[in-house]
C-alpha cells in the first residue's frame, strides 16, 4: 500500500542569529574581487595620502600639526566610506546573490540590517585606523625633525571628524538602498557631493523665498561647523534636518522598494 505525504513547512524552525548574517555580511565585503580592492584602495589612499605630506613635512623641516594631518584625510576618506556604503548595498545585485540570500534568510530586512551592521563595524575599523596612522605620523615627523608635535586635536574636533565621516558612509548606503546599481549610485553620490551644493547656494541667491530653506536641506554645508567641533543649537538643527532630507528618506524609500522589488 503506497504512503502519501503531505508537504509542510516547518513553522518552529529558528531564525538565523543576527550576529551570523553580520558575519556573512562581512565577509562579502572582502570575499569579492570588487570588494577586496575597495579595501585594499582605502587602506592605500589613506597611506599614500598621509606619506606625501610627511615626506613634504620631513624634507623641509616642518612640524605639522596633528589637526592637519588627520583633516586632510576628510575628503579621500569620506568619497571612499561613501563608495563602501553604496558597494555594501548594491553587490548583492550586482553579483547576483540576491536570490540565494533571500532564499536562505526570506525576511529582508533582516539584512539589510546586518548589512548596515557590518558596514557600520568596517568604516569605524578604517576611522580609527586613519585616527591611529595619523597620529602615529605627527609623533615620527617630531621625533625626526626634533621637534615637539602638535597634539591640537579636541575631543569635540575628533568627534565631529568621526561623525562626518560616518555620514559619508550613511549617505552612500541610503542612496545604494534607493538605487540598486552601483554606477548610477555612485553618480547620483557624486552628483549630491560636487553639484547640488552650488546648485543649492544659486537658488537661495537667485529666489528670496528658497533662501531660508536651503540651510534646512544642504547636508554638506550642515555638515562644516561639526567637523570643525562647534555647533550652534540653530546649526544643529539644520544638520538634522538636512540629514533626514538625504539619509533618512532615501533609506526609507528604498526599504520599501527592497520589500516589493523581484528577486531574480
Amino acid at each position: 500500500m503506497s504512503k502519501t505525504f503531505e508537504a509542510a513547512i516547518d513553522l518552529g524552525a529558528k531564525q538565523v542569529p543576527m550576529i551570523r548574517l553580520v558575519d556573512v555580511e562581512m565577509r562579502k565585503l572582502v570575499d569579492t574581487r570588487a570588494g577586496l580592492w575597495l579595501m585594499i584602495l582605502i587602506g592605500s589612499v589613506i597611506v599614500l595620502v598621509e606619506s606625501a605630506f610627511v615626506i613634504t613635512a620631513i624634507v623641509y623641516g616642518e612640524n605639522p600639526p596633528w589637526s592637519y594631518l588627520l583633516t586632510s584625510m576628510a575628503t579621500p576618506l569620506g568619497l571612499m566610506l561613501a563608495v563602501l556604503g553604496i558597494m555594501t548595498v548594491t553587490s548583492e545585485w550586482g553579483q547576483r546573490t540576491s536570490l540565494v540570500t533571500f532564499v536562505l534568510e526570506p525576511h529582508r530586512m533582516r539584512v539589510v540590517i546586518a548589512k548596515f551592521l557590518a558596514g557600520t563595524l568596517t568604516a569605524i575599523v578604517l576611522l580609527l585606523f586613519t585616527i591611529v596612522f595619523t597620529a602615529s605620523l605627527t609623533w615620527l615627523v617630531g621625533q625626526i625633525n626634533g621637534i615637539d608635535p602638535m597634539w591640537d586635536v579636541s575631543r569635540s574636533m575628533m568627534l565631529g571628524f568621526g561623525l562626518t565621516q560616518l555620514t559619508g558612509f550613511l549617505i552612500g548606503f541610503a542612496f545604494g538602498m534607493l538605487i540598486p546599481n552601483t554606477p548610477a549610485a555612485i553618480v547620483v553620490f557624486f552628483l549630491y557631493r560636487y553639484v547640488f551644493p552650488p546648485l543649492l547656494g544659486f537658488a537661495a541667491l537667485l529666489w528670496d523665498w528658497f533662501e531660508p530653506i536651503e540651510p534646512w536641506i544642504n547636508l554638506s554645508a550642515a555638515l562644516a561647523p561639526l567637523s570643525t567641533g562647534t555647533i550652534t543649537n540653530e546649526e544643529t538643527w539644520h544638520l538634522i534636518s538636512s540629514f533626514g532630507f538625504w539619509v533618512c528618506l532615501p533609506l526609507a524609500l528604498g526599504s520599501v522598494l527592497l520589500v516589493r522589488r523581484e528577486i531574480k
